[in-house]
């Protein structure tokens, strides 16, 4: 998935979001605009704002944007 395209259902809202990394289940829960979950493998953390759900390294160590080529998405 190109990171523009993980943008917009990041931002959009509207579904949530899953995918492997590494070997281990990623998922990104967009509940609202200050309230995205991010979970991978058995660690969760809320994020306040799209931007740091994006940037934020949580993906052994690498953001989402980071990963955005490099992760098998559903």
């Amino acid at each position: 998935m190109s990171i523009e395209q993980l943008k917009e259902q990041v931002f959009g809202l509207t579904q949530d979001v899953s995918f492997v990394y590494n070997g281990k289940n990623g998922l990104v829960m967009p509940y609202s605009r200050n309230k995205i979950i991010l979970c991978y493998g058995d660690s969760d953390i809320e994020c306040t704002s799209p931007e740091m759900a994006m940037t934020y390294p949580f993906f052994d160590g690498q953001s989402l944007a980071a990963i955005a080529n490099k992760a098998n998405f559903d």
